[in-house]
């Protein structure tokens, strides 16, 4: 009884050890938001340069992106994009609309 005992001990402090491990891993829940690291990829700089060039009402000049802080994104019925980055005004004029090259 007492080798049981100690087996089923083993058992459990060995499953305990893999819930530990895992319990660092991001749960994925579908169609939630998941985090991405900012350097994964180029579609993000885009993206928030994208945005930053829609924001042109009452300017002159353009805002440029300085940096991408956080990025989230969350697929339904398609793929949304949460990204959070620092933008300051440039010095290129605001003469046309967005155009990527």
């Amino acid at each position: 009884m007492a080798s049981s005992t100690v087996v089923l001990y083993g058992i459990a402090v060995a499953a305990l050890a893999v819930v530990a491990c895992n319990a660092e891993e991001e749960i994925v829940v579908p169609g939630g938001w998941q985090k991405h690291n900012v350097a994964d990829n180029a579609i993000y700089d885009e993206l928030a340069h994208f945005a930053v060039s829609k924001q042109v009402a009452n300017r002159e000049f353009f805002d440029t992106v300085l940096e991408i802080v956080d990025v989230e994104s969350q697929t339904v019925a398609g793929t949304n994009y949460r990204i959070k980055f620092k933008a300051t005004e440039s010095t290129c004029p605001i003469t046309g609309a967005y155009d990527n090259g």
